[in-house]
């Protein structure tokens, strides 16, 4: 069996060079300890923070945090391999000995398929508009490590910021990281979007054909005169050349007209869109414009920028959305030019029938032409239904293709699906009964998709301990069944609710004897008598200082460290 890979932290810097200050901290393997007497806003919670935001999650910083503009540098390792990686702002840069330094101008502009292929992390999601499968940003592969201090106890699965990219995710997170599907789901995933875009132009396809077989319908001639065999072999000959000429343009006319009025309707689409959103944008700029620099929400309190800079961008947004709405008017007026042309085309090609109708007149009452322009709008008809019907085909083909490839994914994920669950149900319990959680309804949470259930069972303090309980579970799934790299993990103020005495015992001993033995463990908090016994085989760090995280004295010396760094880019 392959041995599970571990990854651990070891080195923080941060650097702020607007402030000239800075601070490093070196970790231990096991037990990491941030903590503070009584006071908060010393930045306990910063460190950690920086570690996953130095990853490129959006760990919720404060306002004033965010204006230090911090250079952070973090020293990892993946096993025995070791790394660092360092950011400022949105650029990345990641390093390993020996290597050539890799640099990122954004999280999704290779970033999150480096760190993805470095932690084993498999998942794909489509994006909101289901066009396409991407992998997604690392915030998705740290979610369940990151228990922090104000969203997660109270919900899961919502570390960080800018999760709302993907609709639907967390059920495919969520049996990814515990194990019940794995890398194999995805590329049967892949080929599944391979199909949905392929039927997509099929059916796109198949609506143009559509189109075209109705136009065809209104144009439609009259019942052809009949006339006797011998009559019409006798025009046959003399008409096949003009006739064929004849085809060809109705064919090549029908065609471009389809196209010219669906391109039509996909503008005036959009140029509605682009309307409403200028009129939003207007009204927007017009309400802000009236108001102070900045608004209180009438239901929490909250105060929102409307400065000068946000009434400014409110102003881009609208002229914006102006230039894009006059540049739909001016495609849509072309559009229409050049239908209404194709149009005199049509009349002309009409013309020319008519033309060819009186050229070739057999008697009074049998008409030549009408027969010609019968025969080949049959003809056009014809082929245009039988094409259209090959594309039926192949949508219906591609349906049950996609049916069996999910049916695939069911069946290769039964067993290991069936196994989380019933480990699921064998640790969960146990962690709530040891944490005395007892409102907690363990017996109706049976697996790690039911999380909303734990964070409503319960008063404040028992789901507290019972979110503890959730995560400690899905952690211990991640190490026995996941195939990703088992990442540290980070407790955020476990005494949350000021949790009684015998309760911080009961938190503090199922955190040392059910973490796995390689795991790296970080526990933010209030210092307190119950944490001794990690105290004693980890390392502390004592936060005293309110806003005092970063400091001049080192600043100097680990700046050039930092600086030395970005200066190679």
């Amino acid at each position: 069996m392959t041995p599970r890979p571990t990854m651990r932290f070891n080195r923080i810097i941060i650097v702020s060079n607007r402030t000239r200050k800075a601070a490093q901290f070196s970790f231990s393997p096991k037990y990491n300890l941030i903590l503070s007497s009584e006071k908060n806003s010393v930045g306990k919670s910063s460190v950690v923070k920086n570690i996953l935001w130095c990853f490129g999650c959006e760990p919720r910083l404060d306002d004033d945090w965010k204006k230090l503009e911090c250079r952070v540098v973090l020293e990892f390792q993946v096993n025995e391999v070791f790394y660092r990686i360092a950011r400022e702002g949105s650029t990345f840069i990641i390093s390993q000995e020996n290597q050539i330094d890799k640099v990122f101008s954004g999280i999704s502009k290779g970033l999150s398929t480096e760190l993805a292929k470095l932690f084993k992390f498999a998942p794909l999601l489509p994006t909101r508009n289901q066009e396409e499968l991407v992998t997604p940003p690392p915030a998705f592969y740290f979610l369940p490590f990151y228990i922090d201090q104000k969203h997660s106890w109270s919900s899961a699965w919502a570390s960080f910021d800018k999760l709302g990219q993907f609709s639907n995710w967390k059920s495919p997170i969520i049996k990814y990281h515990t194990g019940m599907i794995n890398s194999s789901h995805f590329n049967v995933t892949e080929e599944i979007y391979k199909n949905k875009k392929t039927k997509t132009f099929f059916v796109e396809k198949i609506f143009k054909y559509d189109s075209a077989l109705s136009l065809i319908g209104e144009a439609e001639p009259p019942s052809p005169p009949v006339v006797s065999a011998d009559d019409f072999f006798e025009l046959e000959e003399q008409m096949a050349q003009e006739s064929s000429e004849l085809q060809w343009s109705q064919e090549s006319i029908i065609s471009e007209l389809i196209d010219l009025r669906t391109e039509k309707s996909h503008i005036e689409a959009q140029l509605k869109i682009a309307r409403e959103s200028l009129s939003e944008t207007s009204a927007d700029y017009e309400f802000s414009y009236r108001l102070d620099e900045s608004l209180e929400c009438p239901t929490c309190g909250t105060l929102h920028d409307n400065s000068l800079t946000s009434k400014f961008t409110l102003l881009q947004d609208k002229e914006q959305a102006t230039d894009i709405a006059r540049r739909l008017s001016s495609s849509l007026d072309e559009l229409t030019e050049n239908i209404r042309k194709k149009a005199q085309t049509t009349k002309e090609i009409g013309n020319a029938i008519s033309s060819f109708n009186d050229r070739w007149s057999i008697s009074d009452s049998s008409n030549g032409s009408d027969i010609i322009q019968s025969v080949a709008s049959d003809l056009v008809a014809k082929r245009l239904s039988n094409t259209r019907e090959n594309f039926a085909i192949e949508v219906s083909t591609l349906d049950a293709i996609n049916t069996s490839l999910v049916n695939t994914q069911n069946k290769q994920s039964a067993t290991s699906r069936k196994n989380v669950k019933r480990k699921f149900s064998e640790m969960f319990p146990e962690y709530i009964s040891r944490l005395k959680a007892v409102g907690i309804d363990s017996q109706n949470i049976n697996s790690p998709e039911q999380h909303a259930k734990v964070s409503k069972s319960g008063g404040a303090a028992e789901s507290t301990r019972g979110m503890l309980a959730y995560y400690l579970s899905i952690y211990n799934l991640i190490n026995e069944f996941s195939e990703e790299v088992l990442a540290p993990f980070i407790i955020d103020t476990p005494n949350q609710h000021e949790q009684a005495a015998k309760h911080y015992d009961s938190i503090v001993s199922l955190l040392m004897e059910n973490t796995p033995s390689k795991a790296q463990l970080f526990i933010c908090g209030m210092d307190s008598q119950k944490l001794d016994p990690i105290k004693k085989t980890g390392r502390v760090f004592f936060l005293e200082e309110e806003h005092a995280l970063l400091s001049s004295e080192e600043y100097q010396k680990l700046s050039n460290e930092v600086n030395s760094i970005f200066s190679n880019i």
